[in-house]
């Protein structure tokens, strides 16, 4: 009688581990509830293994936002495991932003997955075609703080009144003289580097012109700024050198020049033939031997010309 009894049970034993079966589960790192494909573990099918799911559907199973129940976004990614199909049939807003400042132009749109050069992400701008600035106590004058619709201007110094704004205009000296260009200026409640109070530069570019500088008449400059040439608050007359004979082939004689004056003679290929310092206002030279042609005289401000015939 035992002996048949555990020969029943040896029986029912062996039918159980025939009828029992293997099944694939598949890692879910991320807690998705999708398994990924390269990461299995064979166990009984009646199995609960924490960890493992019995799917093989995660396409990225380090990330819990991309299984195949996830929303497509624009995000470079194929969020939805539907095969490699990267941001398909979604993009994101995006509003132009003509003038920097940070805020876009609600009547302009374009939509695409990738931020666009000169477009942002809000619509806020008021005027697109201007930067604005915080206006806080009203007066007109804004601040230096961005604003989409504030006040066109940051030319206020004190924001919380009305009453003042003390904002200055300076100009730019180039040429480092004390004197500002006009025509190049800004408004600003704290000096510039490169900027000054003044305004009355006439060339910005050239140190020697400017209010008070000699004029010397006859050049075509007006290096005092009084807008004509040799009349101003210095002037200083060119005297024209006086050469003869002229053409000449033994001699000339040089006058009106200033005392030691220095001077020089070049040929038409810019050769020197002659140079020296005069001690009074003419001199005598000898050209006998020169050859023939034109020569120009020079000094530090003035030239005349030669001919040696």
């Amino acid at each position: 009688m035992i002996k048949t009894k555990s020969l029943s049970i040896l029986a029912s034993l062996l039918i159980s581990s025939a009828s029992a079966q293997n099944c694939t589960f598949f890692a879910d790192i991320d807690g998705d509830a999708f398994g990924d494909p390269m990461n299995t573990i064979e166990l009984d099918c009646n199995s609960i293994v924490v960890g493992f799911v019995g799917n093989d559907l995660d396409c990225d199973d380090s990330n819990p936002n991309i299984n195949p129940d996830a929303l497509e976004v624009c995000n470079g990614l194929d969020d939805n495991c539907n095969g490699g199909e990267i941001d398909e049939f979604v993009t994101n807003i995006y509003y132009q932003d003509t003038d920097g400042d940070g805020y876009g132009d609600p009547n302009f749109i374009l939509y695409d997955c990738n931020l666009p050069f000169g477009f942002v992400e809000n619509m806020d701008d008021c005027d697109d075609a201007m930067v604005t600035y915080v206006d806080a106590d009203g007066d007109g004058f804004g601040s230096d703080i961005l604003d989409p619709c504030g006040a066109p201007n940051n030319l206020d110094c004190n924001d919380n009144t009305a009453a003042i704004q003390d904002s200055t205009t300076y100009y730019a000296d180039v040429d480092e003289d004390g004197y500002g260009d006009p025509n190049n200026y800004v408004i600003a409640c704290n000096l510039p580097v490169g900027y000054i109070i003044d305004g009355t530069d006439c060339n910005d570019l050239d140190l020697d012109i400017h209010p008070g500088a000699t004029d010397i008449l006859g050049n075509g400059i007006d290096e005092n700024c009084d807008g004509q040439d040799g009349v101003g608050i210095i002037e200083t007359e060119i005297i024209p050198i006086q050469i003869f004979p002229n053409p000449s082939h033994t001699f000339i004689q040089v006058s009106k020049l200033n005392k030691n004056e220095n001077w020089a003679i070049y040929n038409a290929l810019g050769q020197c033939a002659a140079r020296g310092q005069n001690t009074s206002s003419s001199f005598l030279l000898e050209v006998n031997n020169w050859s023939r042609g034109c020569y120009f005289f020079r000094t530090s401000t003035r030239s005349a010309i030669l001919v040696i015939d």
